[in-house]
């Protein structure tokens, strides 16, 4: 099977690609079109423009940049995601710092990746990310997750709080958050966690800097039931526990 088809309706991967450098967008475009004619691209130059196509295109992932005149990509993708947890966001962008890169996961990108980047570089992200979020619709769990005051539901991605505080998680932190709850009290490995989340071929540095942000934000879910705690073994992994 074709990985750049979508999963559950082999129809081709529908990419929203919002960039404002004209000549590096049709640059992204044209080479994204010509891997294996799997990709059709919907390009916008603005961030405005880019919300009107989420709604209008449906979009299987979004590639976009972060710094554009008016709204930025941050300030966009925060308003999708009011609209939908699930759907895969890359940032691309010429900021390098570490905490532009947290910034950007934190406002709900997937995966942040620095210009200049390739083509083929950006075609395995995608296609991580949508094997990611098949492997998540596909799972069949009924049963429910304790720990703590906190009940999780896998199936449907719910987190509650002594069962009237609800949130519901996005796709990603569902998986890490399930990974870690079903192996309580015990270390799970960093790279098992990457792999399992974001596929074998993934980038382990790129994806490091993710998860430790998806820990964080984890941490901050649970902070209501300060018996739970999630800790870091530097360079080895993480243990959800309760003290």
């Amino acid at each position: 099977m074709n990985l750049l088809l979508n999963y559950h309706t082999m129809k081709t991967t529908k990419v929203l690609l919002i960039e404002d450098d004209l000549n590096y967008a049709f640059m992204i475009k044209d080479g994204l079109e010509e891997m294996n004619n799997g990709y059709e691209v919907e390009m916008a130059l603005n961030a405005e423009d880019g919300l009107k196509l989420f709604k209008s295109f449906e979009p299987d992932v979004i590639v976009t940049d972060i710094v554009m005149p008016g709204m930025s990509g941050l300030q966009m993708v925060e308003k999708i995601r009011q609209d939908n947890k699930e759907l895969p966001v890359i940032f691309t962008t010429g900021l390098t710092a570490d905490k532009d890169a947290v910034n950007g996961i934190n406002k709900g990108a997937d995966i942040y990746i620095t210009k200049p980047f390739s083509i083929k570089l950006l075609n395995t992200y995608i296609i991580s990310l949508l094997k990611r979020l098949n492997n998540g619709k596909s799972w069949v769990m009924k049963d429910l997750l304790k720990i703590g005051r906190y009940t999780f539901n896998p199936q449907n991605r719910v987190l509650i709080y002594e069962d009237s505080d609800k949130m519901v998680l996005t796709t990603t932190e569902a998986k890490i958050f399930e990974k870690l709850l079903r192996r309580k009290g015990e270390l799970v490995e960093r790279n098992d966690i990457l792999v399992d989340v974001w596929g074998e071929d993934c980038d382990i540095f790129s994806y490091s800097i993710s998860l430790n942000v998806f820990i964080t934000k984890l941490r901050k879910y649970l902070a209501k039931d300060a018996s739970i705690s999630i800790t870091n073994y530097r360079l080895i992994g993480y243990m959800l526990d309760v003290g």
